[in-house]
Formats: C-alpha cells, sequence, structure tokens
C-alpha cells in the first residue's frame, strides 16, 4: 500500500489493508476446487486498501454495512457461459477472468454503503478502480446476498449476480442455457461478445508493470567444461532475466498486513514478483 493512498470506499486516507478474502474463510478449498481463484491469497491481489473505520465496517461478515463488486457483471456471466461450451469440447477445467482481462473492460467497481442509524436508504457510490482479484470481490459479495442489508444492492445487480452464482456454484446445463437466453446469448455461440478477451489466464508472466524483470545487459553464468572445470558464460545483451525471489515466510508478512503490522515498511522491503511470489528489495 503507498504512503497516501486514499479508501477505497471514502475520501480519509487508507492506514489499512483489509483481506478481500479471509484466512479463516472456510469455503477456499471449495472455491479453488471450482476454478474460482485464480490468484494468490497471500498477495496484494487479495488486499484493499481502507481506513480503520471502513476496515472495521467491512469485516463485519454477518452485519456489513459496505461492500464492493465488479461494476460489469455481465462480462463475467458471458465469460463463464462460453468457458462452458469450451469445458463441454475440450475437457478443460473452468477458467475466470483475471484482473488484468476485467482491467480490459474497464477495471470498475460498483461501492455500497448499506443503511445505518438516520440513513434510510443504501448509498451507492460512483463506481471506482481497483486492482485487485475481481474473483475476490464476488466471493465477498456472494457471502452477504442473504444478509438483511443486502436489500441495499441495487435490484438490477442482485439478479444478475443470482445468475452468476448458479452458473459457478451449480452444474446445471439447462439452467446455464436458461441464463444465456435471458442474456441473449444462444447455445452455439462461442464469442459471447467478448472480442479479443481471451479465457486464459493472463496475470502478469512476462515484463510488465506487475512483474519483477530486470533487464540486464551482461549476466554472468558458470558452465562446465569437457575437463569438469568452471567457466563463466554470459548471457546475449539485453536479455530479459528473472531475479531469484528470496524465500520468506508468508504468513508472517501478509496475514499480518494491516492493523497489527506497519503495512508501509513492508510494502517497501517486499516488491511483487509475479503473481505468485515477492522479491526482497535491494
Amino acid at each position: 500500500m503507498a504512503a497516501g493512498e486514499m479508501c477505497f470506499m471514502c475520501d480519509l486516507e487508507a492506514d489499512h489493508c483489509a483481506h478481500v478474502i479471509a484466512e479463516a474463510d472456510k469455503s477456499i478449498q471449495t472455491l479453488s476446487e471450482r476454478g474460482l481463484i485464480n490468484f494468490d491469497l497471500m498477495s496484494p491481489m487479495n488486499g484493499v486498501a481502507l481506513c480503520a473505520s471502513c476496515h472495521i465496517r467491512y469485516d463485519n461478515h454477518c452485519d456489513p454495512r459496505l461492500i464492493f463488486y465488479p461494476k460489469d457483471i455481465d462480462f463475467f456471466i458471458a465469460f463463464e457461459l462460453r468457458n462452458r461450451i469450451r469445458r463441454r469440447k475440450d475437457g478443460s477445467s473452468r477458467t475466470v477472468p483475471t484482473a488484468a482481462q476485467y482491467a480490459k473492460r474497464g477495471g470498475l467497481y460498483t461501492r455500497i454503503v448499506f443503511r445505518r442509524k438516520g440513513q434510510d436508504t443504501a448509498i451507492v457510490k460512483d463506481p471506482a478502480c481497483w486492482h485487485g482479484a475481481p474473483l475476490g470481490s464476488l466471493r465477498r459479495v456472494f457471502g452477504i446476498m442473504g444478509c438483511p442489508r443486502a436489500d441495499g444492492i441495487p435490484e438490477e445487480d442482485m439478479l444478475r449476480l443470482r445468475d452468476l452464482w448458479d452458473l459457478y456454484f451449480r452444474d446445471n446445463e439447462g439452467l446455464a442455457q436458461t441464463v444465456a437466453t435471458r442474456y441473449g446469448f444462444s447455445a452455439t455461440e462461442e464469442d459471447f461478445g467478448l472480442g479479443g478477451v481471451d479465457s486464459d489466464n493472463d496475470e502478469p508472466g512476462v515484463p510488465g508493470e506487475d512483474s519483477e524483470i530486470v533487464k540486464r545487459d551482461e549476466e554472468e553464468d558458470e558452465e562446465e567444461e569437457e575437463d569438469g572445470s568452471l567457466r563463466k558464460r554470459r548471457a546475449p545483451a539485453g536479455t530479459w532475466q528473472q531475479p531469484k525471489p528470496v524465500p520468506f515466510n508468508y504468513r508472517n508478512w501478509c496475514w499480518e498486513y494491516g492493523p497489527r503490522s506497519s503495512s508501509n515498511q513492508k510494502a517497501e522491503t517486499f516488491t511483487l514478483h509475479g503473481p505468485t511470489s515477492f522479491v526482497r528489495n535491494p
């Protein structure tokens, strides 16, 4: 979390980093088995910057006071319908949209502050960009759709979220066809209006802003000679080399990344190295 970053839900400065899917969430294994977790739970993809007050309200699972979820729910419905056709054809596993793929659609999230004392209705705030894993936010909203305050979710969004829940958790092709028809798709359609958005996982794996890949003019390595001795070998100038990450204990870092630790200090200490690991800064 960068210094001076603002709370995702209000106008105060963010001093906490909340986990979207909590460590204690007992559904993690089921979600993983269904292919609904395509990101590292111990990475910034599973974190959102909040102020202390919003963090408390966000973490109250039994009576949540605020929530956020992807604004373009239709994208996730179309993506799943298209992926179902692919799975029937080749027997592959489910793939779901990554943060990078949703960013191509704008990456906007609906933010809602539910009713509280002295407030007649929920407040639906202007959509905002968030760069975390969209499936994490969907898991969170799925978990609170039955709570008393969920009437603050706009009716049209609730209907779409229920359709998406059915597609993710009910292995019923008849129901899937009903959903497809409702959104104007046919059983033989393969593109579903998604254009060039691939259904393969496209999280950072090549040089990019999210991967710690360093361009080096010269890279030395050791190569064994025929006589058993070692000599230095240089990589071609201008090639991309992946630095080796320094192992560290995730559990002592990420799950304490919030009010009980200095998040700014630790954010300065480690840098994201691809979608699943970190490297220690020099």
